[in-house]
C-alpha cells in the first residue's frame, strides 16, 4: 500500500447524490472495480425523491470496502452537502466523487501516487474524458477545452477530478458558501499554498448531461471556438468575480495565522508559511491595482495601466491575455 510518513495513506471517497438512480449504478460499478480499493465510501444523499437511497443500501450491504450512508432530511444544496461528506471522512486523502460519472480502474492508484511525490502536494486534480449522458465519448478532454479557450489550466478546478489531504481541512471548513463552491474553494486554498498538483492523465469519464450541477461555457462535447468564449467572458463584469477573490484571500490568510502551528507541520516550517503569505499579499495588490483600473470607464484610458499591469506579471492572477484584452478593448 500507498506509504507516507512510515504509515499507509488511508482513502475516503466522498459521494454526494440527489436524484441519481439513472447514473448511480455505473459509477457504484466503478469504485469497486479499483485496482487500489478506498478504505472507506461515504455518503450524502441530498434528501432523494427517486431510487437513489435503495441502490446505495443495496451496494452498501455488498460493497468490497466499508459504506457509510447518510440521508438528508431536507436538501442542503450540492456544495453545502459535499461539505457534510468531506468532514465525515476519516481518511488522510479525500476523494470527491460525483453520481453520474464512471472512474477509470486506476484512479485512486495513480492520484496517491502523485501525493507521494517530493513535493507532497495537498491538493492534486487530473483529466477527464468528456462524454455524452449515455457515456459516448466525445473526443474531447477538460484540459483540451480549456487550452482551446487559450486560458490556463489554473480554470480547471473540477470537483469530480480532485482528491485533497485531510491535513487541510482546519483551512478549508467551514467553506465560504455564496461567494464559492466547496470545489472552487479547494483549488482556491491550494493554490494559495503552493501545493496544488494537475496531473497529465485522464482517470474518469465525465458524464455531461441536462442534470449536470458544473457547467463549461458551452456544450462540451464540441470543441470550444474563440467565438464561444467571447460570448461567455466578454459580457461578465471582472469586478464582481475580482471582489469575491479579495474576499477569500482575505479568508485564506486570516485562516493561515489561526491554525498555523498546524499549518507549519504541514508544510515544513514558518519559511514556508512566510513565503505563502508574500504570495497572498503579491496577488490582493494585483486584485486592487485591477480594480482601481477598471474605474476608468472606457477600455483605451486604461491601457497605460493595463500595459504596467503586462510587464510587472499581475495578469497571471487572472486569464492572462484574456483579462489584458478585455480590460483595453471593452467598456
Amino acid at each position: 500500500m500507498t506509504q507516507d510518513g512510515g504509515h499507509a495513506l488511508r482513502v475516503s471517497v466522498a459521494l454526494c447524490t440527489y436524484n441519481g438512480a439513472d447514473y448511480l449504478p455505473a459509477q457504484l460499478e466503478s469504485l469497486a472495480s479499483q485496482t487500489r480499493l478506498p478504505d472507506e465510501l461515504v455518503v450524502f444523499d441530498d434528501a432523494s425523491t427517486d431510487d437513489t437511497w435503495r441502490i446505495l443500501e443495496a451496494f452498501a450491504r455488498q460493497a468490497p470496502f466499508p459504506v457509510r450512508l447518510h440521508r438528508n432530511p431536507q436538501r442542503v444544496g450540492y456544495s453545502r452537502n459535499f461539505e457534510q461528506a468531506m468532514k465525515a471522512c476519516t481518511g488522510d486523502v479525500i476523494f470527491l466523487c460525483d453520481q453520474d460519472d464512471v472512474w477509470l480502474p486506476d484512479k485512486i492508484a495513480v492520484m496517491l501516487r502523485a501525493f507521494q511525490a517530493p513535493d507532497r502536494p495537498l491538493v492534486v486534480v487530473h483529466d477527464a474524458y468528456l462524454t455524452d449522458a449515455e457515456l459516448n465519448p466525445s473526443g474531447f478532454r477538460g484540459y483540451q477545452q480549456i487550452q482551446d479557450g487559450r486560458f490556463t489550466l489554473d480554470m480547471w478546478v473540477t470537483g469530480c477530478c480532485t482528491a485533497f489531504r485531510a491535513e487541510l481541512r482546519p483551512l478549508l471548513f467551514p467553506i465560504p458558501h455564496g461567494a464559492f463552491d466547496h470545489d472552487v474553494w479547494i483549488h482556491q486554498v491550494g493554490r494559495a499554498l503552493g501545493r496544488r498538483k494537475l496531473l497529465p492523465q485522464a482517470l474518469i469519464y465525465y458524464r455531461r448531461h441536462e442534470g449536470t450541477a458544473s457547467h463549461w461555457i458551452q456544450d462540451p462535447n464540441t470543441k470550444v471556438s474563440f467565438v464561444n468564449v467571447l460570448r461567455h467572458y466578454v459580457p461578465a463584469d471582472p469586478r464582481v468575480s475580482i471582489r469575491i477573490r479579495l474576499d477569500g484571500v482575505a479568508l485564506i490568510r486570516e485562516r493561515l495565522l489561526q491554525t498555523k502551528e498546524h499549518l507549519m507541520g504541514v508544510l515544513g516550517g514558518s519559511t514556508a508559511l512566510q513565503g505563502i503569505l508574500a504570495r497572498l499579499r503579491r496577488e490582493e495588490e494585483a486584485l486592487r491595482r485591477r480594480l482601481r483600473l477598471l474605474e476608468h470607464p472606457f477600455g483605451l484610458l486604461r491601457l497605460p495601466g493595463a500595459v504596467r499591469m503586462l510587464l510587472r506579471g499581475d495578469y497571471r492572477f487572472f486569464t492572462g491575455v484574456w483579462s489584458f484584452a478585455k480590460d483595453v478593448l471593452t467598456v
